[in-house]
């Protein structure tokens, strides 16, 4: 593929078949995005929104001029909670939506071209696990009887 861009978001997005909604108005991107994602059949986000039914494998979201800031941010923060379990925020540098409000919703950037930075939301690697949350720190039923703690 010749659009690095393009081959980390594919890579972060790690197509599969299911569901995968785009929110993206019509442009190259888009275009490139749905030729490389054909097979998949994505589904389109339109103004009406998404119901609270409504649950994707993915979702990718470049954040454009065409809503306000507070709109880009609600739908970030429904798409990460409620919608999709994994989720790409594409930001270019007329994104209403600033780096840092990405980072505050708990995306993590993971790919910078000149004009354009994917950041990604992960239900299943958002927080890193802790050293105590393990079995070597749980308790043991089978030594109950033989120590008092």
């Amino acid at each position: 593929m010749d659009d690095p861009f393009l081959a980390s978001l594919l890579a972060q997005l790690q197509p599969v078949p299911g569901s995968l909604l785009l929110a993206m108005p019509a442009g190259p991107l888009r275009d490139r995005l749905c030729a490389a994602l054909a097979p998949l059949h994505p589904r389109h986000l339109g103004r009406s929104g998404l119901t609270p039914a409504d649950h994707f494998d993915a979702a990718v979201a470049h954040v454009t001029a065409d809503r306000t800031a507070a709109e880009w941010r609600a739908l970030l923060a429904a798409l990460r909670d409620r919608h999709a379990g994994r989720t790409l925020a594409i930001l270019d540098e007329r994104s209403p939506v600033q780096a840092a409000e990405c980072a505050a919703l708990g995306f993590r950037r993971v790919a910078h071209t000149p004009g354009l930075d994917l950041f990604r939301f992960d239900l299943y690697d958002y927080k890193d696990r802790p050293d105590w949350l393990n079995p070597r720190h749980w308790a043991h039923p089978e030594l109950w009887d033989k120590f008092r703690w």
